[in-house]
């Protein structure tokens, strides 16, 4: 079987989607949570081009190098998630190597560990 698990505004973790494969024997049952696997963080702040003041609530999308952003839909791989009231943000379970982070058009390529990634958005 394929278990898919989908989050949306999940305060910790954000829109993000897992799937997994399960083998189940004839007649088992299983009593267990879902836990995200374990992973690498990208933190830092977006702020504002013409102010340098940080942007709050605004929409941070992660996605792997390589990986192309899908038309009118999520990526499976993006992780998706809003900035705090001081413009923070902090992905957190990210697959490591490299992630492009993006607010709006404005993006960079980042290496799971940063935790001070700044983005201006203009």
């Amino acid at each position: 079987m394929e278990l898919d698990v989908g989050l949306v505004e999940h305060p910790t973790l954000g829109r993000r989607y897992l799937k997994l494969e399960v083998v189940l024997q004839p007649q088992e049952q299983r009593h267990e949570d879902i836990r995200w696997p374990a992973g690498a963080t990208i933190a830092g702040e977006a702020v504002s081009e013409k102010t340098g003041k940080p942007i709050a609530n605004v929409y941070v999308v992660a996605l792997p190098k390589g990986a192309h952003e899908l038309q009118n839909q999520d990526h499976p791989d993006s992780v998706t998630l809003r900035t705090d009231s001081e413009g923070r943000f902090v992905f957190r379970h990210l697959a490591s190597g490299v992630w492009t982070v993006r607010v709006g058009k404005s993006a960079k390529e980042v290496t799971t560990g940063d935790t001070h990634v700044r983005l201006v958005v203009p």
